[in-house]
């Protein structure tokens, strides 16, 4: 079976010593130089680290579909930030939350599912457009997210835990607000969903439940 993996280094190692870069950066949040707005009620504790866009893209057009023989053939293994300060690995496959008739309406919006490596228990649902990165992870310590730090900014990302969420706000909006007519299609937001506790988790927020 093959297998692609993001391989993650510390940033004291010299970039010319290692083979690959990293997929995820540490960053302080003074550095980031905002373009767009946050949202006013945001997490009350997070990390911000940086994005490589490019090396995400390479990992996520070889993604197999779910359910397909590529699946089960090939894997394609991402790292997520944890709030702890750890990389969790993924094994990810596309898994569309839409009709194919919404996808052609939203041909930048891409949705994947996985389960994790290093906690077999733990699973996740994620999404990646222009807007950035929005991932939602359940496992033994509970739900976490990643979302993009602030709008217009598709490298830099937060990573909270669910109870830091702050406010009102629900965290997975960008999951449930793709465009109009896929918040209309209840029937098909969550088909070939491969994890019902994802899923239920999902319909919960877009649906303003806690």
């Amino acid at each position: 079976m093959r297998k692609i993996v993001a391989a993650v280094f510390i940033s004291l190692i010299p970039l010319n010593l290692m083979a690959e870069p990293a997929l995820w950066q540490e960053v302080s949040e003074s550095s980031i130089q905002r373009s767009g707005e946050r949202a006013a009620a945001g997490p009350t504790s997070y990390r911000t680290l940086r994005l490589n866009k490019a090396l995400l893209l390479q990992l996520l057009a070889a993604a197999p579909r779910e359910f397909t023989k590529a699946a089960k053939e090939r894997e394609v293994v991402v790292t997520i930030p944890t709030p702890d300060g750890r990389l969790a690995r993924f094994r990810i496959e596309e898994s569309p939350m839409v009709s194919p008739e919404l996808a052609a309406q939203v041909p930048d919006w891409k949705t994947y599912s996985g389960r994790g490596v290093d906690d077999p228990t733990a699973v996740l649902r994620f999404s990646w457009s222009a807007d950035g990165l929005t991932v939602m992870v359940l496992g033994a310590d509970g739900a976490y997210y990643v979302e993009p730090y602030a709008k217009g900014d598709p490298t830099h990302n937060r990573v909270f835990h669910r109870r830091d969420a702050g406010g009102e706000r629900k965290p997975y909006t960008a999951m449930c607000a793709v465009s109009a007519k896929a918040r209309e299609s209840q029937s098909s937001r969550f088909t070939r969903c491969s994890s019902r506790r994802v899923m239920s988790i999902e319909q919960r927020d877009c649906s303003g439940g806690v």
